[in-house]
């Protein structure tokens, strides 16, 4: 029977691939600018997305695997596959993605994660609601249910570079 957790942080990424990442999409630059207009109560996001199709196939493939076994152990959800390709979203000072959730209307994700590609930055906290402080770890994907309220916080120094992905499947009822 699955454990019904909050959040699993796992490792998934050693430090030099994850720097592999980083250079690779910074030579490659093809990032594109990804931005939500502030609201009226304040919520909002900007960062930059560099859209992985472009390379990593095999990434794709071992982090579906990496994703099936943790839901399998922890939350037993129907998985179909990627609502979208895996990402690496780049946050300058300034940048941020206030709460929201990644189950909506529009979209049946059902698992999200999120692993830091680098440490070299001040600010861009991932938080969860309801939950303590995770103090994410440099290659290890946090990985947690699509419906848990998150956000990044504002990043006040340096760059922020992490890892982005979503499954899918049937929506819940």
């Amino acid at each position: 029977m699955p454990d019904f957790s909050m959040y699993v942080q796992r490792e998934l990424l050693t430090p030099q691939e994850c720097q592999e990442l980083i250079d690779v999409a910074d030579a490659i630059d093809l990032w594109g600018e990804y931005e939500v207009p502030v609201d009226e109560v304040g919520n909002g996001v900007r960062q930059s997305v560099f859209d992985l199709r472009i390379q990593f196939e095999d990434l794709h493939d071992s982090v579906l695997a990496f994703l099936t076994e943790i839901n399998a152990e922890h939350w037993n959800f129907a998985i179909d596959g990627w609502n979208q390709p895996l990402r690496i979203a780049r946050y300058f000072p300034g940048y941020r993605h206030d709460w929201h959730t990644d189950y909506t209307g529009a979209d049946a994700s059902k698992l999200a994660f999120s692993m830091p590609l680098n440490s070299d930055y001040q600010g861009g906290e991932l938080q969860l609601l309801e939950c303590e402080r995770i103090g994410q770890k440099l290659g290890h994907a946090l990985v947690f249910p699509a419906f848990q309220g998150h956000r990044v916080t504002e990043v006040t120094e340096g760059v922020r570079y992490v890892l982005l992905g979503w499954l899918t499947g049937p929506r819940f009822v």
